[in-house]
């Protein structure tokens, strides 16, 4: 007879831990099959419905230049050389004001979007735009409600019908754009004639309808009014702008949306405000400069007035030819302090006129070139103060007023600008202090004259000053005209290099390869995870591997699972799994430690429903039935369940014997249809059954007993419930404990664990009974090649 043997350290092949393993995980998997046939049933259904609702989405994409500053005709470098200084802003600053909710806002109010139309079709709801049938004309100067749905249909009858419904509800007041009113509730279902416009208290418009009827297919068209914050706030998060490369002034803008053609549009438009922006910040610092220009010409025109006055006064002579070479001498060393004098008093006007422009809180004053004044120190501390005004003003257009980079900014801008007076101020300082020197230089010089013509003198001198201020006249007109040229010719140096267009061949989402994938993991994945989550938190023994970690008590065998009732007894031909497994244990118990009398033998278990009456009557019978004389005796005295099996009323037993009702236990045992097989059944029911069981007289009859019989199972209570079984462990000769697979908990366990290790119970093994398979127990082998050999 073959039977099946778990492998012990000594014969146990490499790997053999790691097959069992992977095969009771499969088992187990495949066990389930169902739940990942629903999972994946349920996850694609749902990732077809993603697909074929989802709007498509489209990526655009466009390329600008910031502009180059090699570039010598660019007109950042042309308003250098006339003399203009530009601030120049780095690749992320400019980043920052395209992205900024100012720019965002000047490229929407130039577009069409105030009103997005949307077809709904079953479960699907995309937006149109450009191709719809009707277009809708609101009246600017009503109130109308904003970001709600507002369905309408076409009827028969040339009439159309309005339907609206919604909660909190805002009310805009188009005339200044400010919310008016918000509507808790809103149910509106009106009817209007085509043609005649819906005026109503909060809502007012005309619908134009489309002549194309093809555009009127199944489904509900809807329209919602939006709101200039909403779309800023909608488009700016969409907006995302990048450079190309560290070194490199080209930067890429992208967006993504339903519609082509909208994205398309608001890129370009993005494109063109930030364009528009920096030519009007370059016309602000060349009007600026325009207008200190026309303050010096006013004061070069005036000195040139005053000249022809005192020319006048020395009685209007121009001729030096009568003056004699000293005085001639003379004249051109005045000649030239007073050209002197006049520069630094020119300077003194510039500086004047910066530190009035700086105390008033301009930033954009032009620099010291634009009047050939030579001032470094003075021309980096302008452009410290323009970037510092420059910087703050992104920042507040980026941040709330109560971001703490603000305050950081102001204090730079105040300090620039305090730098900016400092430095004005000593220079102006500096320059009278040369005036003053020139003057008296000039004076000196005028007293060596004194012998000469007064009138000679004074009209050459005069003549003198009046052509040195006719050339700052002229020089300054020169310059204010090329600035007026260049001004009505110029442009932004910022260009775009590629407009937008759509990025790919098609949309970008939904992505049907990616959306099945993921259902495929998650209709997998879910399943798993219960699986798993089930698993753990399942404390039933379910394999070897649970009893092995739980108890050092030895399997004695199986018991295969069976679908017949539960008073089912095998029959001697069967061959079924669970008559072999029976078999199986019959013959493990007559070679397992064969120095240990079998004769009487005792099953628990740790709870009832474990199987264990069942496996009693059915390994009994398989003893009868292999020529032995067996004896049943259901010792349960309170739940007797020995009776069923064998198809008897339980009136008379154990209880009768054991209270001294019954002088002779043979009068209480009955046979059985099974030959060989006889039952000692429990009696009634007694109060008092630890006592009955604990008496001199069962230890007196299971004495008589084992004279007659070969072999007695006494069918216990379960061990977890009563003690009762403790004291009838002092009569067995073996012991039996019944787990069940996939009902008995591990931490059943542990109670027969202690009793087994402290040696309170000796000769056990544990029968594991309703097992599906052996696999989950470290064997491979089926219920079959037991052999039909039932000799001792």
């Amino acid at each position: 007879m073959f039977q099946l043997k778990r492998p012990t350290e000594g014969n146990q092949p490499t790997g053999f831990n790691d097959l069992i393993n992977v095969k009771v995980i499969l088992g187990k998997l495949l066990a389930n099959w169902y739940l990942f046939a629903i999972g994946l049933v349920l996850a694609m259904g749902i990732a077809v419905f993603k697909v074929k609702t989802a709007d498509k989405i489209y990526a655009v994409k466009a390329k600008m230049l910031l502009g180059d500053p090699a570039d010598k005709n660019s007109t950042v470098a042309i308003l250098e050389s006339a003399g203009v200084n530009v601030t120049s802003t780095g690749v992320d600053d400019e980043i920052a004001m395209i992205t900024s909710s100012n720019t965002i806002e000047n490229a929407i109010m130039q577009l069409d979007f105030g009103i997005s139309y949307y077809h709904k079709d079953k479960f699907k709801t995309s937006e149109s735009y450009g191709n719809f049938p009707y277009t809708i004309v609101l009246d600017s100067t009503k109130r109308q409600m904003v970001g709600i749905d507002i369905a309408i249909s076409l009827l028969s009858g040339n009439k159309y019908q309005v339907r609206i419904k919604g909660e909190q509800v805002n009310v805009m007041d188009m005339k200044d754009g400010e919310v008016a009113d918000v509507l808790e509730t809103v149910l509106v279902d009106d009817k209007r004639t085509v043609g005649q416009p819906y005026i109503s208290k909060n809502l007012n418009f005309r619908v134009e309808f489309s002549r194309d009827a093809a555009l009127y297919d199944q489904g509900e068209y809807i329209f919602k009014i939006n709101t200039l914050e909403s779309l800023v706030n909608k488009y700016g998060d969409k907006l995302s702008v990048k450079p190309m490369g560290k070194e490199t002034k080209v930067i890429e803008l992208s967006s993504s949306g339903s519609s082509i053609s909208k994205e398309k549009k608001f890129l370009n438009e993005v494109m063109q405000a930030h364009i528009n922006r920096d030519l009007r910040e370059k016309l602000q610092v060349v009007d600026a400069t325009l207008n200190h220009l026309d303050g010096q010409i006013a004061t070069a025109s005036d000195a040139i007035q005053q000249t022809s006055q005192d020319i006048a006064r020395a009685g209007g002579s121009s001729d030096l030819k009568g003056l004699s070479f000293e005085s001639r001498d003379i004249a051109m060393q005045i000649s030239t302090l007073e050209n002197e004098r006049s520069n630094m008093n020119i300077r003194i006007n510039y500086y004047q006129d910066v530190l009035n422009r700086v105390s008033n809180g301009e930033v954009n004053v032009a620099a010291p070139a634009s009047l050939n004044v030579s001032d470094p120190i003075l021309t980096n501390l302008l452009m410290e103060l323009s970037q510092a005004s420059r910087d703050l003003a992104v920042l507040r257009r980026e941040v709330t007023p109560n971001h703490p980079q603000i305050p950081v900014l102001e204090l730079r801008l105040d300090n620039a600008r305090s730098a900016v007076v400092s430095s004005v101020s000593t220079s102006i300082s500096a320059s009278r202090g040369a005036v003053s020197d020139f003057s008296s230089r000039i004076s000196s010089l005028q007293g060596q004259r004194a012998g000469l013509a007064g009138r000679e003198l004074n009209t050459g001198v005069a003549e003198s000053m009046g052509d040195i201020n006719s050339k700052n006249y002229e020089t300054l007109l020169e310059l204010k005209a090329q600035l007026g040229m260049r001004m009505s010719s110029m442009q932004s140096d910022i260009r775009v290099i590629e407009w937008a267009k759509l990025e790919g061949d098609g949309p970008i989402s939904p992505n049907p390869f990616m959306i099945y994938l993921i259902a495929i993991a998650m209709g997998l994945g879910l399943p798993l995870g219960f699986i798993v989550v089930r698993e753990f938190m399942d404390n039933r023994v379910k394999g070897g591997s649970d009893i092995e970690t739980s108890t050092s008590i030895p399997i004695l065998g199986f018991i295969a699972k069976h679908d017949k009732n539960s008073n089912y007894i095998v029959d001697k031909n069967s061959r079924t799994p669970l008559a072999e497994s029976f078999r199986a244990v019959r013959i493990k118990l007559q070679y397992l430690e064969s120095n240990v009398e079998k004769k009487v033998i005792g099953l628990t278990s740790s709870a009832s429903g474990e199987g264990k009456t069942f496996c009693i009557a059915n390994l009994a019978a398989i003893y009868s039935q292999a020529g032995k004389r067996v004896l049943i005796i259901d010792v349960d005295l309170r739940r007797p369940r020995v009776g069923r099996y064998f198809d008897f009323k339980d009136e008379r037993g154990l209880s009768n014997y054991l209270s001294e009702e019954v002088d002779n236990v043979f009068d209480l045992i009955q046979t059985t249809h099974v030959p060989n097989l006889d039952v000692l059944g429990s009696g009634p029911i007694s109060s008092n059954p630890l006592d009955l069981l604990s008496g001199a007289r069962m230890a007196n009859m299971m004495q008589q007993l084992r004279k007659e019989y070969d072999h007695i199972f006494l069918d216990t209570p379960p061990l977890g419930m009563v003690s009762d079984y403790l004291i009838l462990m002092t009569l067995t000769d073996y012991n039996i404990y019944i787990v069940r697979h996939e009902r008995t908990s591990v931490e059943a366990l542990n109670w027969i664990n202690q009793l087994y290790e402290s040696g309170k119970i000796k000769n056990l093994s544990i029968l594991i009974n309703d097992v599906k398979t052996l696999a989950a127990y470290g064997y491979i082998d089926k219920y079959y090649g037991y052999g039909d050999n039932d000799e001792e």
